[in-house]
């Protein structure tokens, strides 16, 4: 099994307990590290040509702008048969979860979210 991994550092707010790469940015950072992130894939292309699974973490991927996510997959789709993958995955905030990202996220391929909630208690966390 060969997978990718691709990482999205952006967070809307830096959690304590979190050792991760991540940051918060405005929307131009997000939208310039995408744009590199479609330039450095197209360098890897023979390399990913033939994944089975995709995972997109980070960070928080669920802070992209809904088109900036759609960039990634559309690229990606150009070397790599999305609809041949056996698990695309995503890990979300429960808060930015919708019925129409939830739609999108469907539509661009993915299966299986991972929600990050490590406690419901303010205190525990």
């Amino acid at each position: 099994m060969k997978g990718l991994y691709i990482h999205i550092p952006f967070c809307d707010t830096i959690c304590t307990y979190c050792d991760f790469a991540k940051e918060v940015a405005h929307a131009s950072k997000k939208a310039a590290y995408v744009e590199q992130l479609i330039v450095e894939l197209s360098y890897y292309k023979e390399a990913i040509s033939d994944i089975t699974t995709l995972y997109i973490g980070g960070g928080t991927p669920s802070v992209l702008a809904p088109d900036l996510l759609e960039a990634i997959i559309n690229h990606l789709a150009k070397m790599v048969r999305i609809e041949n993958l056996q698990e695309a995955t995503i890990e979300l905030n429960p808060n930015d979860v919708s019925e129409r990202y939830a739609n999108l996220l469907y539509r661009l391929g993915f299966r299986r979210v991972s929600l990050g909630v490590q406690t419901f208690s303010e205190k525990q966390l």
